[in-house]
Order: C-alpha cells, then sequence, then structure tokens
C-alpha cells in the first residue's frame, strides 16, 4: 500500500493473511538439477513463504525539518519505527512487515528540533578546512554568498547547506570556475569535526580531500602554536572513526565513542617552534601519544600511537585542530 500523506495523515494498516508459495524453492532446484550442481532427489523441500503488504509512505519533506514515522496500535500510544530523516528532499519510508504492522502509522515532523552537534543553518559560520595539502578559511554569508581565505588568495564562491543527521551535514560550494565541491561535515562537537571533500567539474572528478574543521577560524592562517590549549577539544581526524579528545585544565581528558567515555590523565608539552607533544594515561594501563606538527592556526597534521601496557597496538595520522571549549 502506497500513501502519499498530505499534513498530519494518520494511515491504518491491515496485513493480509499469510500465503504459501511453494514453487520458489522448486524452481531453484530445477536450476540447480539443470547445472548438474544437484539431482533431482536431492532437492529440498520447499517451506510456506508468507507474503505481506509493506506500508510505504512518501512525500517531500522540508530541509530544515525532522521527519520520523511512528506506529501506534491503538491511536493512544505512538513509537517511532524507523530513524528520523534529517533535511529536504523526497522521503519514502517503509514501515516493518508482519503481524505487528497492523496498526496507525503517522509521520511526526519537527521543525529544528534541537539535539545533535550539526546546524540547520550554517548563515555567518567561518570555517577553518586543515588538510594535507594546506589550510583555507570559508566565510559563508547571507543569501548562498561566500569568501575563501589560502594561502593563494581569496576567492568568492555560493554556497548550500543541508543538515543530513543529529550531527552530519553537507556543504555544497560553487566555485568561480564551475568546480562544485561537495564536503560531508562530521560534527564531532557543537563547532569541530572531520571533512571529506569531492570535487567536480562538468559532471568529471576534479579532486578529493580530507581533514579536519572548526566554526571558528582566525583572521589570519599564519602558524599559531598554543602554549596551552586550556579547556580545549583537540579533533583528530585520519584514518577510521574521527576522534575528539576533551582537555581540561585540570590536567585530565576524556575521549568519547560509540562504547563509551574514557577518561585520561593528559599532558600537553611544546617540543619546538612548531610542534607539541600530547600524551594521554588511562588507569586500565592503555596510552594514546604523540605528535602535533602545527601548519596553520592551532591546526596541523599529528602522528599517534596507542599501547596497552607498553605493547603497541596501533599507529595513525592525519589533519587535527584544537578547538576552544565553552565549560559550562
Amino acid at each position: 500500500m502506497k500513501v502519499p500523506p498530505p499534513q498530519n495523515l494518520i494511515v491504518r494498516a491491515i496485513p493480509p493473511q499469510s500465503i504459501a508459495r511453494h514453487f520458489v524453492l522448486a524452481a531453484a532446484a530445477v536450476v540447480l538439477v539443470l547445472c548438474g550442481a544437484a539431482s533431482a532427489q536431492s532437492a529440498p523441500a520447499a517451506p510456506p513463504l508468507s507474503l505481506w503488504n509493506a506500508v510505504e509512505i512518501s512525500r517531500e519533506t522540508a530541509a530544515d525539518a525532522t521527519t520520523t514515522l511512528e506506529h501506534s496500535p491503538d491511536l493512544q500510544l505512538w513509537q517511532s519505527v524507523a530513524a528520523p530523516v534529517y533535511g529536504g528532499g523526497a522521503l519514502t519510508l517503509l514501515a516493518p512487515a508482519g503481524a505487528e504492522a497492523e496498526g496507525f502509522y503517522r509521520l511526526k515532523i519537527e521543525t529544528r528540533p534541537s539535539g545533535g552537534d550539526s546546524h540547520w543553518d550554517m548563515t555567518g559560520a567561518r570555517l577553518l578546512y586543515n588538510t594535507a595539502v594546506g589550510v583555507r578559511s570559508l566565510s559563508l554569508g547571507e543569501n548562498g554568498a561566500g569568501i575563501m581565505d589560502a594561502a593563494t588568495g581569496q576567492m568568492t564562491f555560493t554556497w548550500a547547506w543541508l543538515r543530513t543527521g543529529r550531527d552530519t551535514g553537507r556543504l555544497t560550494t560553487t566555485w568561480p570556475d564551475g568546480v562544485v565541491e561537495t564536503t560531508e561535515m562530521e560534527f564531532t562537537e557543537m563547532n569541530a569535526g572531520a571533512f571529506t571533500s569531492e570535487r567536480m567539474k562538468d559532471g568529471v572528478p576534479a579532486g578529493a580531500v580530507c581533514g579536519s574543521f572548526r566554526d571558528e577560524a582566525s583572521a589570519a592562517l599564519a602558524v599559531a602554536v598554543p602554549v596551552a590549549p586550556g579547556d580545549a577539544t583537540i579533533v583528530l581526524a585520519g584514518t577510521g572513526r574521527p576522534v575528539s579528545v576533551v582537555l581540561s585544565v585540570a590536567g585530565t581528558a576524556r575521549i568519547s565513542s560509540p562504547s563509551g567515555a574514557r577518561d585520561f590523565s593528559a599532558s600537553y608539552v611544546l617540543t619546538g617552534a612548531a610542534t607539541a607533544e600530547l600524551s594521554l594515561s588511562c588507569e586500565d594501563g592503555s596510552t594514546e601519544s604523540g605528535t602535533l606538527t602545527f601548519t596553520g592556526p592551532a591546526c596541523g597534521s599529528f602522528e599517534m600511537h596507542s599501547k596497552l601496557n607498553g605493547r603497541l597496538r596501533r599507529s595513525g595520522g592525519g589533519a587535527f585542530t584544537i578547538a576552544t571549549r565553552q565549560v559550562p
């Protein structure tokens, strides 16, 4: 059943009875016999198959809204049955199949709900992009106009933003030479995270980069090395999932992951004009240590080593940015 619902429409779904179908596996067995992979005597008996109509709900969604499919058996208690869909575009949601699918469905539409670190609007943002090939700053102005500052000079562009999840978003920039750059951004906190960017011209790939970013770019792109980061977050963007190391002036750090948060004692020491050593130690015997090499304003490249009880577990590198953190 396919339903293009208007606003606030509630759909009732009543799945049909189970229908036995024996010929599907029987036909498969015949194919195996013809291919010489089985004999007719060894063909398995075909068990009954249950066929259910799915409830398909489709509509156009708004770019500044979150849409969630909810189910209720009695119009009283509503529960979500699919992950929320962020942003605009053509939306199709399939309700779960089976007897439990019987009941009522509705779309819950929230305009710019709170939650997550990604932003609904990027107007006024000043993004610092840090990659292995250099640093650049993008100022996102009103009406889709923007200005980029880089070592090669200044350039104007047009931009569009779409929030794609609680902690993700897509920035599309169009440059004067016709290159369209699509940047997928993953926020690890409110104003910092990791990104991957692909460039296309006339439908042909024109390059790709990845790195770290923060939404508080300095006016100048000169190398700046913090003597002590204080209350800050260091975003490490390399191979694998980006990691945020939340530092405090008390000399502690916390790293959060899908499996939970871990607390460390932390040490940040300058070792040169543009380098610093970051060391983290946990009570379980694990350590994270490495070198931060600054190539821009509180950003650059890193190389980290993870050990457990003195034994090396993994090493990695990539780009990092240090973002100031608001302490409650």
